[in-house]
């Protein structure tokens, strides 16, 4: 009972409680017994008789012993319902011996378990990194004090939680981590710390009672990534470290050294049947050895194309290796290179890479006229036609089909079918049609704009730009001439960042550096606008061309003419380069969509003849996988999110067939360690390192805050126990 007093003498403020709110209306409910006790009393109404004066008088001897009796029973009552109320608020006593008598300690555990690809390199112990953190895991598990809540999440992109709420079942808990499975997906560190910080701001226990545990191969690529969102992980662990105890645990091998195919890429969006399709593909050693006579297989729809011997790969660089491949017959079709595997490569799973393509036997492109030539030179499209479409015989057979239309049919010209439309010194456009080209943008279409001295600007900019919500990415302002210079103008490629202009960084002296500009119109990009940019200016700091991303598509718009009316640009080398360019920029590929990361979804757009089709999905395993039928836009499409394995997957509605190409993240081919030193720099908060898991749940234990409400239940049971004895003994000695 003494401990029980020292609770009681303490104010419900100075006595830290899990239920804070319950104790302070608890204090309250002593008051219950004595309004009871002083109603009872008042019941009656006191009337003076003489004739019990006598009786008065006999019972004045036990009066006074009668009132301790009620007031002895009054305090026991009172004291029920006060630890009643405190029992429910659960108070909390710093560890000591006292609180080691009256409490049991209960600690929320959360431990965050890396599952991601990385985690398949070996350990140093014949099992895999994965396979050591998560025996840490089940031995941590075993550890922990009966009493302890266990919460678990996974940090295989994205972050799982696996268990939130503190589960006290220790059998529920080994299942669930015998249950956690490795994958093929990114890290997600950020994502993970972010989820243990609203499974313990969420927590009931106290700040001292909370420990999270996060169990990863502590590779520094999956750290810088996890810096970069929103603060990431530096951020989520300085609140961590706020709200818990937190403690990390490395596994993996001490020698990470890794080479890996990176990426895989087509080096054009437009790929055709009639020339060869343009591949790169890139190897990066992330060994502390140079990578010698290593071979690199290439596979085209299955087939094995070539094998080439790669050059010399220092640690820590790169090589890209190009490759051409030709695709006889439209449609989709799959790459695939693989490197030999290495004895001292730490990882297998990033030795291969593969790549879904659609080639074409045309590509259709409307070109709009707004000042037609009496010759094909003469007028606005000539010389973007011969750019887009340059073959040395008539009869030569070529990828890109223009057609060229005045610009009052456009109005009557069905779009469907164009890839791109480019519109060249055209005055002004019907609403109508406009509207049209919008739609055609934002459904995936391209769309090049070449200014000139029949534009209205007015018109664009209350059309077309409509204050930065419409397709143009610029607003339309004066006629900028080179009068009063000593020189026309110039372009500057502003280091040629842009990959519309990368083909030029090798030919400094060349290509566009070589063109002049006598006009062009003043454009004024807006500042800050997503998807706006300008890609190439010139010497006087005015854009020359300036992109926006709209919808599914792109516009890009040119302030001088197609032709040779305000520049000179066609006739020089760098026009069709850039031209080409233009066209297999803005040209839409639905390859974009079908090349994606381990456990990113499959989104395929439907027509409406295949909305009515039952879609089938294979994986890499040639297993049936689960789709989702949703609504976009007009129409419908396929989703599925079941890609937790890199591989080829297939596609079938109907007779049509797709291809996807998922891949394992880059940056998980990067297993360098991070620096214990530079890990605590970057996160700049408070943590350990945990090498084994023994004692760990004893640790916690030694600073942890007692719960004593189990403690004064049992002691509100004891009393409740006391005062009926106490009672029926009183009313035996009456």
């Amino acid at each position: 009972m003494n401990g029980l007093l020292v609770i009681l003498v303490l104010p419900p403020a100075a006595l830290p409680f899990i239920h804070p709110a319950v104790a302070m209306a608890g204090a309250g409910l002593a008051a219950v017994p004595i309004l009871i006790h002083i109603l009872n009393r008042r019941r009656f109404q006191r009337v003076v008789w003489a004739a019990m004066d006598f009786l008065l008088a006999a019972n004045r001897r036990s009066a006074r012993r009668l009132r301790i009796e009620q007031l002895a029973l009054l305090a026991v009552r009172t004291l029920i319902m006060v630890l009643i109320a405190m029992a429910i608020a659960r108070p909390l006593l710093n560890a000591s011996t006292l609180a080691d008598a009256l409490g049991r300690t209960s600690v929320h555990r959360v431990i965050v378990i890396d599952n991601s690809c990385s985690m398949a390199m070996p350990s140093g112990d014949g099992r895999t990194a994965f396979e050591h953190a998560r025996a840490l895991a089940v031995s941590l598990a075993a550890s922990f004090n009966p009493s302890d809540g266990v919460s678990l999440i996974t940090v295989g992109a994205p972050a799982r939680t696996i268990l939130e709420r503190p589960c006290y079942d220790p059998q529920v808990v080994g299942e669930a981590l015998v249950d956690i499975k490795p994958t093929q997906r990114g890290t997600d560190l950020a994502g993970g710390l972010t989820k243990a910080v609203s499974i313990l701001e969420a927590s009931e226990v106290p700040t001292a009672n909370r420990v999270v545990y996060v169990i990863t191969d502590n590779t520094r690529a999956a750290w810088m990534q996890a810096s970069g969102v929103d603060g990431g992980a530096p951020t989520s662990a300085k609140r961590i470290t706020e709200l818990a105890k937190l403690n990390l645990m490395t596994t993996g091998a001490p020698m990470r050294d890794n080479l890996a195919v990176t990426a895989l890429t087509a080096k054009t969006r437009l790929i055709g049947t009639i020339e060869p399709a343009s591949i790169a593909a890139r190897i990066t050693n992330y060994g502390r050895e140079r990578a010698d006579g290593v071979s690199l297989r290439v596979h085209s729809d299955g087939r094995l194309e070539r094998t080439i011997t790669l050059p010399v790969i220092e640690p820590a660089e790169y090589v890209d290796v190009p490759v051409n491949l030709r695709f006889t017959s439209p449609g989709m079709h799959r790459v695939e290179v693989v490197l030999d595997d290495l004895p001292n490569d730490a990882l297998h799973e990033d030795n291969q890479r593969r790549l879904a393509v659609s080639a074409q036997r045309s590509v259709r492109v409307l070109l709009v006229d707004g000042k037609p030539g009496t010759s094909r030179f003469d007028g606005q499209t000539g010389y973007l036609a011969t750019a887009l479409a340059p073959k040395a015989e008539p009869t030569d057979p070529v990828l890109v089909a223009p057609k060229t239309i005045q610009d009052v049919d456009l109005a009557g010209e069905p779009l469907d079918g164009y890839a791109v439309i480019a519109l060249t010194n055209v005055r002004r456009v019907d609403p109508v049609t406009w509207r049209r080209i919008d739609a055609f943008v934002r459904a995936g279409g391209g769309l090049l704009v070449f200014l000139g001295d029949q534009v209205s600007p007015d018109h664009y900019n209350r059309a077309a730009y409509t204050d930065g919500t419409g397709l143009l990415p610029a607003k339309l302002g004066v006629v900028v001439d080179d009068q009063g210079r000593t020189e026309a103008y110039r372009f500057d490629p502003a280091e040629y960042v842009h990959p519309l202009l990368s083909d030029f960084a090798g030919a400094p002296r060349g290509g566009l550096l070589l063109a002049s500009v006598q006009r062009y119109v003043r454009v004024e990009v807006p500042a800050d606008q997503p998807g706006v940019r300008t890609v190439l200016a010139y010497d006087s700091g005015d854009a020359a061309i300036v992109e926006k991303h709209v919808g599914a598509g792109r516009v890009v718009l040119v302030t001088t003419t197609a032709n040779m009316e305000w520049t000179n640009l066609p006739a020089r080398a760098g026009y069709l380069p850039l031209m080409q360019n233009l066209l297999h920029y803005v040209t839409p590929s639905a390859d974009d969509r079908r090349n994606v990361l381990v456990g990113a979804p499959l989104i395929e757009p439907l027509t409406a003849r295949q909305s009515s089709l039952t879609p089938s999905l294979t994986g890499p395993n040639h297993d049936l996988l689960e789709t989702e039928l949703r609504p976009a836009g007009d129409g419908f499409e396929i989703v599925s999110t079941a890609t937790d394995q890199s591989g080829m997957y297939a596609l079938r509605v109907g007779r049509d067939d797709v291809l996807f190409a998922v891949n394992i993240d880059a940056a998980e081919s990067d297993l360098t360690a991070m620096d214990e030193d530079a890990l605590r720099e970057q996160l700049d908060c408070p943590f350990e390192f945990l090498d084994r898991p023994e004692n760990v749940g004893e640790d916690a234990l030694a600073s942890a805050s007692r719960d004593l409400g189990l403690g004064l239940f049992y002691a509100v049971l004891g009393l409740l126990l006391f005062e009926t004895t106490l009672a029926m003994w009183f009313g035996r000695q009456r």
